[in-house]
């Protein structure tokens, strides 16, 4: 939680009674509270931001960390770059045109520009220094088990600071998962708030921020409750898991973090020698000459020192004498009964440290591995093996916890491959790695998702068959191949000389012409090459056929026949389809990668042979969104693409089932509708940028190129003209329908009912009650 303030984050209702593994909707985000009642997550405590200003025996401070060497490097390396590239690389590339004069040029922009930047850098840093000086850190008292707030009271005209103390079980913590849909994909927020509302006041004391992604929220969550159970003692432990700090190093970053640093790199030159390394080590140290060596280390260590002597807030007589800083002399926090504290959950208050233990049976009974968040069904078993009973009245569990995008169809062997043979059913999950994979199928049940095609991953669908993941060229696609080497040249011959006019003449304007020719040529020869291997690849793509009077699924396999291969149609059973969507977290030096996933196969049960696609996704919701298309299409809820392909309306009454010229004609018809019923500055700021954008993709060019496309695609991909398929893909009449199984149908309607009764619960325990109701065993 880097504490960069947002008001776009949901706010919880603060009267309203909740506990750990509760969820709950707020628009189009998901609140996942962690606390009252804060129970393990499981999770391995991180503090990747440097949250964590100050950590002992006794207390801890959070909310306002340390200044890192990484901002300082950032900071002095731009500048000095960019005069860098204006002085030596700059000439160097044109050395055989530059000449004293033309060097001027390139020395007033180093000057001017580099001097600007530095100038915005440091206003910038400057922002950054107050907002630290005058954050007000959290304090967290172990041995009190208390949490210590700073707030502003208003007394006699002016503000003071007042010190809160709230206990910390009654502690609220929520972390915010959010998402948004744009013309271009989603875009994705994550946050972590902890507040308090005063029973007798109503105040409501909070403080939230951003963070990387919802494995580094709950880590940072993690962090704090695992110091107030006394299992964590080292801010080593969260804050550098790069291994920069040895022995005798100060908690802050400074001097010793670069030396390290060098250090570990020269380590692991030594330990494991590679072209890539040795590549590296002359890059490592041209960036840091940049940042001028250790000076950030300095810079970082100075900052820090200044924060500590002016940050007046937690020097509060209250807090001082309540909660004292020494280590040493008589305890003044009243003792606590019963065992060590270094017993880490047994010295909890009962209802906290049954819960937890009620947990730990719990994952040793399932033989599980630990979860990613604070939620799910092994919370509710420690709920019930503890005897204890929620005040937030029914269950507030949000939609299935993996939730988000779409299949793009970028295979990757980065996902998890499930383990063929093993039998699993909708529901079910299972952990591989550091990948969570959560099964949809066999038996396909209503996850109670919107079905959507974000992706375009559907070729074709009619009243009898559905093409999955082969899907028809966007315009999009095209507009950004034409466009992004035309507007360079545009820059070059009309942006460039209008910004240098002062010193324009017809010999300067040749550099920036012959600039234009060459370099705008290349980029368009090289998205040429790029668009050129996409239709290759959409002209090989083996889409899967999904026919539904037949309740059977096509796969197209290569065999190899008489020394060469052939293409074959492996028929199978609708439910017993193998369907999984993927989700996996990483953790790099800069913040965490996610990557989703969406995978369709199946195992032969007479040969064994493995059947599967599978592609990255852009989020969870997404990719269930999709399956959801295939599995309400095989069931008859699901009739035309335009419910699952065009969310923004672009596709009119008659138009062709892909896109083309028409996409951008009903797009500019709802742009001028919108600026006719909502008129406004930003609508009509926005008209005139959308001309030039398509005058500089060349208006509806990028449309018909799309529809040519189209055409060759479908007349060329020769996988689904096999006799087989052809004959097999007929309709069928309407009394040899294949009809979905009695199981099915039960579980289905259960599942609905369960939904409609609490819609915002998790699809796992959804359909786990729905199999234990039917008593379906596993």
């Amino acid at each position: 939680m880097a504490k960069k303030q947002s008001e776009r984050l949901p706010q919880p209702t603060p009267g309203q009674p909740h506990r750990a593994g509760d969820t709950e909707r707020i628009g189009t985000s998901k609140v996942t509270y962690l606390a009252p009642l804060p129970l393990p997550t499981g999770l391995s405590p991180v503090d990747f931001s440097q949250t964590i200003g100050e950590m002992n025996d006794v207390y801890l401070d959070y909310g306002a960390g340390p200044p890192t060497v990484f901002g300082w490097q950032l900071a002095i390396g731009l500048p000095l770059f960019g005069i860098f590239f204006c002085l030596v690389i700059a000439p160097l590339l044109l050395i055989a045109i530059m000449d004293w004069e033309f060097f001027q040029l390139f020395l007033g922009m180093a000057i001017w520009g580099g001097g600007g930047i530095a100038l915005i850098i440091w206003v910038t840093m400057r922002s950054s220094h107050r907002n630290l000086l005058r954050a007000t850190p959290i304090r967290f008292h172990r041995q009190r088990r208390e949490v210590c707030f700073i707030v502003k009271e208003r007394r006699l005209g002016r503000e003071v600071d007042e010190a809160v103390i709230v206990p910390w079980e009654s502690l609220m913590a929520w972390a915010v998962e959010g998402y948004g849909a744009t013309q271009y994909g989603t875009t994705r927020q994550y946050g972590l708030g902890i507040g308090y509302a005063h029973p007798e006041t109503g105040k409501w004391l909070k403080t939230e921020g951003l963070t990387a992604g919802m494995a580094l929220s709950l880590g940072e969550w993690e962090v704090l409750r695992a110091y107030m159970e006394y299992e964590l003692n080292s801010l080593d432990e969260v804050q550098d898991p790069l291994g920069l700090r040895a022995p005798g190093d100060p908690p802050h970053q400074g001097v010793h973090t670069i030396r390290n640093a060098r250090r570990k790199l020269h380590e692991g030159l030594r330990q494991n020698p590679s072209f890539w390394r040795y590549l590296y080590v002359p890059l490592w140290y041209f960036i840091h000459a940049i940042t001028l060596w250790t000076l950030p280390g300095y810079l970082a260590e100075r900052e820090h020192r200044i924060i500590q002597q002016r940050r007046p807030q937690l020097k509060l007589a209250k807090v001082e004498e309540y909660w004292p800083t020494s280590k040493s002399g008589p305890s003044r926090y009243p003792k606590r009964s019963g065992p060590s504290p270094a017993q880490n959950w047994s010295n909890c208050p009962r209802r906290c440290g049954e819960s937890a233990s009620a947990i730990r049976c719990a994952r040793s009974r399932r033989s599980l591995p630990k979860p990613i968040a604070a939620r799910g069904w092994w919370h509710k078993e420690a709920v019930k093996a503890s005897g204890m009973r929620s005040t937030a009245g029914p269950s507030r569990s949000g939609r299935p916890r993996t939730i988000e995008n779409t299949m793009a169809k970028k295979h990757s062997e980065k996902l998890p491959q499930p383990t063929p043979g093993q039998p699993h059913r909708a529901g079910d999950t299972e952990r591989i790695g550091t990948s969570k994979v959560t099964y949809l199928a066999p038996l396909p049940l209503p996850t109670g998702l919107s079905p959507v095609d974000f992706s375009q991953t559907i070729g074709e669908m009619n009243d009898v068959y559905l093409d999955y993941g082969a899907g028809p060229p966007t315009v999009f696609g095209f507009q950004l191949a034409i466009g992004l080497p035309l507007f360079f040249i545009f820059f070059c011959l009309v942006i460039a000389p209008l910004l240098l006019i002062a010193i324009m003449d017809w010999e300067f304007f040749q550099l920036f012409l012959g600039t234009a020719i060459f370099a705008g040529g290349a980029g368009a020869f090289l998205v040429w090459l790029g668009m050129r291997s996409a239709h290759r690849e959409r002209l090989n793509a083996v889409p899967i056929r999904f026919h539904r009077q037949r309740r059977e699924v096509c796969f197209i396999v290569k065999e190899r026949r008489l020394g060469r291969e052939v293409d074959e149609a492996v028929i199978v059973p609708w439910e017993s389809l193998m369907a999984w969507a993927v989700e996996g977290y990483g953790a790099t030096q800069y913040g965490t990668t996610r990557q989703y996933g969406l995978g369709i196969g199946y195992a032969h049960p007479e040969t064994g042979k493995w059947l599967k696609t599978e592609g990255l996704t852009a989020g969870m919701a997404l990719s269930l969104g999709e399956w959801e298309v295939l599995r309400a299409y095989m069931e008859y809820e699901l009739n035309s693409l335009d419910e699952v392909q065009d969310p923004l309306g672009l596709r009119a009454p008659g138009d062709p089932p892909h896109q083309g010229a028409h996409t951008i004609r009903n797009a500019r018809r709802k742009l001028h509708e919108g600026l006719r019923q909502n008129p406004s500055f930003w609508r009509y700021l926005y008209v005139p940028l959308w001309y030039f954008i398509h005058a500089i993709t060349l208006w509806t060019l990028p449309g018909y190129l799309a529809e040519r496309e189209h055409r060759i695609i479908q007349q060329r991909r020769p996988q689904l003209k096999l006799a087989k398929v052809e004959e097999w893909s007929k309709p069928l009449p309407k009394a040899q329908w294949a009809k979905p199984s009695e199981a099915l149908v039960k579980l289905s309607a259960e599942v609905r009912r369960i939904r409609q009764r609490d819609p915002l619960r998790p699809i796992e325990e959804i359909f786990a009650e729905a199999y234990r109701r039917q008593g379906v065993v596993a």
